[in-house]
């Protein structure tokens, strides 16, 4: 599969490649995947969703690792990445956002145009709905991996309070003269604060996000249901001009052979 990903790298990240060529390339990639004697039988939507959870499990992996050799300035990895971890993070590059080093930010382009095609209001749709689905995953793994460092920090304070090896932090006397360890404190209610103050930031880009798809939703079926009642009334037209048009050629052809029957009668 990664194999397959990787002569299909337009799926990880491209502003002109729409929804219809993924699903395409997606159609034939689980048509070679499903050939593997013995191997699993799924759809195409279930191998993008296998696929969806291998990136996903990669990068918090890479992630972890990244935040451990920080800590420990430069110690050995946290958790082992194997060549095929390192072929997947090749193939899906480095994703920027706020909170993660390594960075590359994700662009977002809309292209609004004005069509009459519905065809081409579909290509436009799907082309930016891929889009907003690729930021849409990228959102919610660094979200994940966010959330996972806030609870495992949270865990950890509550573990040293039980132990009583350090109080909490709320109840940190104000007359303690050890200002190293107040500088301990506030830098640690710091860090705190910045990954609360990301983790919010992220959830609401998604949610920012998920409203432009579907505001861009509703503006394309309203301008599509326009269509269909202007090629209703069009249709509509042009078959009561039919039938008067069938209604004259009946009157010509009585007429014609009116005059022939005269005709016949005179002779």
């Amino acid at each position: 599969m990664r194999t397959l990903a990787k002569e299909n790298s337009a799926l990880n990240r491209s502003n002109s490649f729409t929804f219809k060529d993924a699903q395409k390339q997606w159609q034939e990639i689980t048509s070679n995947l499903n050939s593997v004697a013995k191997g699993s039988k799924k759809d195409w939507k279930q191998w993008r969703k296998t696929w969806t959870d291998i990136k996903k499990n990669t990068k918090s992996r890479a992630a972890e690792n990244r935040k451990h050799c920080m800590k420990t300035g430069g110690g050995p990895p946290l958790k082992f990445m194997d060549e095929r971890d390192n072929e997947v993070l090749n193939i899906i590059g480095t994703v920027s956002q706020e909170g993660h080093r390594s960075v590359k930010e994700t662009n977002v382009d809309f292209t609004f145009q004005e069509t009459d095609d519905v065809d081409n209001e579909d290509e436009i749709l799907g082309r930016q709905c891929h889009t907003l689905l690729v930021q849409v995953d990228d959102i919610q793994v660094m979200d994940s991996q966010m959330t996972d460092d806030i609870n495992g920090d949270i865990m950890k304070q509550k573990k040293q309070e039980q132990s009583g090896i350090v109080e909490p932090l709320d109840e940190i006397p104000e007359k303690s003269i050890n200002y190293e360890n107040e500088r301990s404190s506030k830098k640690l209610r710091m860090s705190k604060t910045k990954k609360f103050e990301s983790s919010y930031k992220m959830n609401k880009d998604f949610l920012n996000v998920v409203d432009q798809r579907k505001n861009m939703e509703q503006t394309y079926y309203e301008a599509k249901i326009e269509f269909m009642e202007e090629r209703k009334k069009y249709f509509k037209k042009k078959t009561q001009i039919m039938k008067e048009g069938v209604e004259v050629l009946r009157d010509i052809r009585n007429i014609l052979l009116s005059s022939s029957e005269q005709d016949l009668a005179g002779e």
